[in-house]
C-alpha cells in the first residue's frame, strides 16, 4: 500500500513534480486522455522563463552589482537609458529608464533581482547589452569580464527567442546560443541557476518540434481590461459579481462596434496625420495639393491585389 501523507507533503510532492492534481482536468477524461502527451506536448513560455522573476530578472542584477563593486553606480544606467526613444509600439510597455530609479533599485537590492514588467525587459537588455560592450567590455577583468560576457550572452539569446516568430532562427543556432550562456553562468554565477535557467534547454527542442515558440504576452495584455475594473470595485461584499459584469458589458460593447469582423484592405483605426508629416507628404507625393492624411500603427493588405 502507498503511504499516505498530510496536505503539507502532498503540496511539496505537486511541487516537486511540476503538476498539480486536478479531478477534473484533461488526463482524468478516458475519451481524450490518450491523446494528450505532456512530455511530448509541453512548450516552455520564453516570456515567463525569460522576464518574468526569471533569467533576465536574476542574473541582470547579479551582473550590476559586480560592476558596482567595481565602482559603476547604479543610477548611470538611469542616465543612459533616459537618453533613448523607443518607438511607439514598444514605449507603451513601459519606461525603461523608470526601472533603475534609486527606490527601485533599493527595492531590487533587498529581492537581489530587477523587479520590471516583461515588456520593459526586452526593451533595455539590448540597450544596455550595448552600453556593456561599447562601454565596460573593453576596460573589463576579473570579474566584471565575466558579467560582461554572462549579460552580452544572455542577450543573444534573448534576440534569437525574439526572431522565432518570422522563421528565421535555425535551432541549432538556438541551442548553441543557450549552452554558451548557461556555460558562462555556470562558471561565473552557479549560484543564480535556478530551474527557469534549465527550462532555456528545452527551447530549441522544441522550436524544432513545432517550428515556433508560444508566448503568454497575448494572455498578458488580457490582464489590463480585468485590472481596468478591478482598480476602482471599492465594495468587497461583491467584488467578483461587480468585476464579471463589467467586463461582460465591455466585451459586448467591443462585439457592437462596426470594426469589428471588417477586413477591408487599408489602414486599420487610421487616424488624422501630424501637420508636419501630412505637410511633407502633400509636398513630395501630391505636388503641393492639400489633401487628408492618415497614419495607422497597423495596415491590412491583400494577398491577391497589389
Amino acid at each position: 500500500t502507498s503511504p499516505t501523507i498530510n496536505k503539507t507533503q502532498f503540496t511539496k510532492h505537486e511541487q516537486a513534480l511540476g503538476m498539480k492534481r486536478a479531478p477534473y482536468g484533461i488526463w482524468r477524461m478516458p475519451n481524450i486522455r490518450h491523446h494528450v502527451r505532456p512530455c511530448c506536448q509541453w512548450v516552455p513560455d520564453w516570456m515567463h522563463v525569460m522576464a518574468v522573476h526569471g533569467v533576465v530578472n536574476k542574473l541582470l542584477y547579479a551582473v550590476l552589482a559586480t560592476f558596482a563593486q567595481c565602482g559603476i553606480n547604479w543610477d548611470v544606467y538611469e542616465g543612459y537609458l533616459a537618453e533613448w526613444h523607443w518607438p511607439q509600439a514598444l514605449s507603451r510597455g513601459g519606461n525603461p529608464s523608470s526601472v533603475f530609479k534609486s527606490k527601485r533599485v533599493a527595492s531590487d537590492k533587498k529581492a537581489k533581482a530587477i523587479k520590471c514588467q516583461a515588456s520593459e525587459a526586452i526593451m533595455f537588455v539590448p540597450v544596455l547589452a550595448l552600453f556593456i560592450q561599447t562601454c565596460i567590455l573593453p576596460a573589463a577583468n576579473g570579474k566584471a569580464l565575466g558579467a560582461c560576457l554572462a549579460f552580452l550572452a544572455l542577450a543573444n539569446v534573448l534576440d534569437l527567442v525574439m526572431l522565432t516568430p518570422r522563421g528565421c532562427v535555425d535551432p541549432s543556432a538556438l541551442q548553441d546560443a543557450v549552452e554558451k550562456f548557461l556555460a558562462i553562468c555556470k562558471e561565473h554565477f552557479p549560484h543564480l541557476m535556478v530551474k527557469k535557467f534549465h527550462s532555456l534547454m528545452h527551447l530549441a527542442i522544441r522550436l524544432d518540434a513545432f517550428g515556433m515558440l508560444l508566448t503568454c504576452w497575448v494572455h498578458e495584455r488580457k490582464h489590463r481590461l480585468i485590472r481596468r475594473f478591478c482598480n476602482d470595485v471599492l465594495n468587497t461584499a461583491c467584488f467578483e459579481r461587480s468585476v464579471m459584469g463589467n467586463v461582460v458589458c465591455q466585451h459586448l460593447y467591443e462585439l457592437g462596434l462596426d470594426t469589428n469582423f471588417d477586413y477591408t484592405v487599408g489602414l486599420v483605426n487610421p487616424r488624422a496625420a501630424p501637420k508636419l508629416l501630412r505637410q511633407t507628404v502633400c509636398n513630395d507625393l501630391c505636388g503641393g495639393a492639400s489633401m487628408d492624411v492618415y497614419t495607422a500603427l497597423r495596415a491590412r493588405c491583400s494577398a491577391w491585389v497589389v
